[in-house]
């Protein structure tokens, strides 16, 4: 088993934002949670992928093993 520590990022807003036609407000400063990277094997990671309802399809290994793009279906 892999031991992992959960980091969270926030990123800082300095104006409102707008997606489409609707604009979300921001206070100056705010910030908002962006990010919960967790480390997972890849057993870990397909154990927890099958518990949740998918099927993994495909494993791609990027920069030398250091992460990995996962391809995922619905059962």
């Amino acid at each position: 088993m892999i031991k992992h520590k959960a980091i969270s990022e926030s990123s800082i807003n300095f104006k409102n934002r707008t997606i489409g036609n609707v604009t979300i407000p921001f206070k100056n400063h705010e910030t908002i949670h962006t990010e919960n990277p967790y480390k997972y094997s890849n057993s870990e990671f397909q154990k927890l992928a099958s518990a949740s309802g998918f099927v993994h399809e495909k494993t791609r290994a990027v920069r030398e093993g250091l992460f990995s793009l996962d391809y995922l279906s619905a059962m």
